[in-house]
Formats: C-alpha cells, sequence, structure tokens
C-alpha cells in the first residue's frame, strides 16, 4: 500500500480529523476515501471536517482535491485509530 506520509499516524476512536489544502486557489471538490485492507468504509465529497465512527485498526486515508481546469491532487495516509 503507498502512503505518501511515512509514519503513522494514531488517532483515538471518535476523533474528529480535519483537512487542510495549501493553495491560492479554491478547490472544486475534496473527496476522502477511507478503507482497510479489507474494505471500504467511506467514501465521498466532504468538507474540511469529517467525523466517521469506525472499529479500533488501521485504514489508509485518501484525499483528493480538484480544481476544475486546473488539475487535481491526492495524498495517502496511514492512520492508527485507537
Amino acid at each position: 500500500m503507498r502512503t505518501d506520509i511515512s509514519e503513522r499516524l494514531s488517532i483515538p476512536g471518535g476523533a474528529t480529523i480535519s483537512f487542510k489544502v495549501l493553495d491560492n486557489i479554491s478547490y472544486e471538490n475534496f473527496h476522502v476515501t477511507i478503507f482497510s485492507k479489507e474494505k471500504i468504509v467511506q467514501h465521498g465529497a466532504v468538507k474540511k471536517k469529517m467525523k466517521v465512527q469506525v472499529p479500533a485498526g488501521t485504514y489508509y486515508i485518501n484525499v483528493k482535491a480538484t480544481w476544475e481546469g486546473e488539475g487535481d491532487t491526492s495524498n495517502v495516509f496511514m492512520v492508527d485509530v485507537m
């Protein structure tokens, strides 16, 4: 599995995660996919904060921002939910 940040992030169960896109141009769409090795847990467009209840375990979070006519970018993070 690919990750863009080599360190694993640890968060407590029930935590709210926030995303910040550093760019001078506001993005058109922001999508988040949360998955484990077994299945996709969450997929869809979100705002800057989201709350998802998941059991303790290791998950991958893929975040993708798109700019209409300007392209897109995505990053993958490994997260341990305690």
